[in-house]
C-alpha cells in the first residue's frame, strides 16, 4: 500500500485553509495508489479542529504538540516530519506551497545538482 502523508499548517490554535487543500491533493493521490493519506498537524498544541481533517480525505491525523514547537523552527519542524516519515514508511509527502512548506522541503531535501 502507498499511503501519503500531508503535513498541515496550523495558525494560532487552527487549521490553516492550505492545510484542508494539501490534505485533499494528498486523498486524491493516496486513492489513486491504493493508500491512506495520513495528516501531520505540528505546532505548541493540538488545533481544535484537527479532527475535521478527516471530511478533507485524511484516514489518520497524527498530531505532534510540544511546547517547544509553539513558534515555527524549520530544523525543528523538519526534524518531527522526517521522524514521522522515517516510522511510517510514506510513498510522498505533501506540503503546502506556502513560506513555512518550501522552508521545509528547502531543509530537508539534499542538495542536487540540476
Amino acid at each position: 500500500m502507498s499511503n501519503i502523508l500531508a503535513v498541515v499548517e496550523q495558525r494560532d490554535g487552527a487549521i490553516r485553509g492550505v492545510g484542508r487543500e494539501v490534505v485533499s491533493a494528498a486523498a486524491a493521490a493516496a486513492q489513486s495508489l491504493g493508500g491512506q493519506a495520513h495528516a501531520l498537524v505540528v505546532g505548541g498544541s493540538a488545533p481544535g479542529d484537527a479532527g475535521t481533517l478527516g471530511t478533507f480525505g485524511a484516514e489518520v491525523v497524527k498530531v505532534a504538540a510540544h511546547e517547544r514547537l509553539a513558534s515555527y523552527a524549520p530544523e525543528s519542524y523538519a526534524r518531527v516530519v522526517a521522524e514521522v516519515v522515517s516510522a511510517g514508511g510514506y510513498a510522498a509527502v505533501f506540503f503546502g506551497a506556502t513560506a513555512q512548506g518550501l522552508s521545509l522541503i528547502h531543509i530537508s531535501e539534499p542538495t542536487r545538482p540540476y
